[in-house]
């Protein structure tokens, strides 16, 4: 087909997606979805955060969650063959890129709190962000979108750290970061309950930094009672802030 065929198909394609999402509404609006749900977090989200993300199903009697972590691409593949409702990300799919049909639907955003052991927080807390330059910082992997954005962010403010650890795991990031081994950063919403966890203090807020997180699912409206409750809770409890 042509540019301009190709073009038409696509929106054919939505047309009779939403035309199969009607018809099995109304044929079965109390009874479309299973009492079980089954959710992919991707392993770079923070477990503070999946955990306040997921409280509210858990509090739900007709639903029973299973959860799976993993890397975004398994779990969007598990996604694409309908073995997961619903993938919880740090970035949206990105269909040319993963050939996978599939809706992003934004959660919320956090700005970023930089945290560290007491001693260290209360050395780095006066002169912050300046104070990071040359000191030792715990940073996620490079295939996270707030670490690509720490980057930026240090280039621009010419700020020099010494990066002591790479952690691609969050909960060992924040483990290491209670030791006094370096600064870290933390999502601010969720920054008072790793504070209390792991007995760290907050140096400072970089406002300009955004974690972004979506739900994605193979649905353009999300209709599953659990998954709408997991957005209630991140729109209305979570990021509402």
């Amino acid at each position: 087909p042509t540019e301009f065929g190709q073009l038409v198909a696509r929106y054919a394609d939505d047309i009779f997606g939403i035309g199969r999402e009607l018809l099995q509404a109304t044929q079965d609006p109390a009874g479309s979805y299973a009492s079980v749900v089954n959710i992919g977090i991707a392993d770079v989200v923070p477990h503070p955060l999946a955990a306040r993300l997921l409280d509210r199903i858990v509090q739900m009697d007709s639903q029973h969650a299973r959860v799976f972590m993993g890397h975004p691409t398994e779990l969007l593949a598990q996604l694409a063959v309908h073995k997961l409702d619903v993938v919880i990300s740090d970035a949206p799919i990105n269909e040319p890129v993963h050939h996978i049909r599939a809706f992003n639907h934004l959660l919320g955003s956090s700005p970023i709190t930089f945290l560290a052991a007491p001693a260290l927080a209360n050395a780095l807390r006066a002169d912050f962000p300046r104070s990071l330059h040359q000191q030792p910082l715990l940073l996620p992997t490079m295939n996270t979108v707030v670490r690509r954005a720490l980057e930026h962010w240090l280039d621009v403010l010419e700020i020099e750290p010494h990066i002591q650890t790479e952690v691609e795991n969050p909960a060992l990031l924040m483990s290491l970061g209670e030791l006094g081994r370096g600064a870290f950063p933390c999502l601010t919403v969720v920054a008072d309950q790793v504070m209390n966890r792991y007995h760290v203090k907050s140096i400072g807020r970089v406002d300009n930094i955004e974690a972004r997180f979506y739900a994605i699912s193979a649905e353009r409206r999300i209709r599953h009672p659990a998954v709408i409750a997991l957005s209630r809770t991140a729109h209305e409890d979570l990021f509402s802030t």
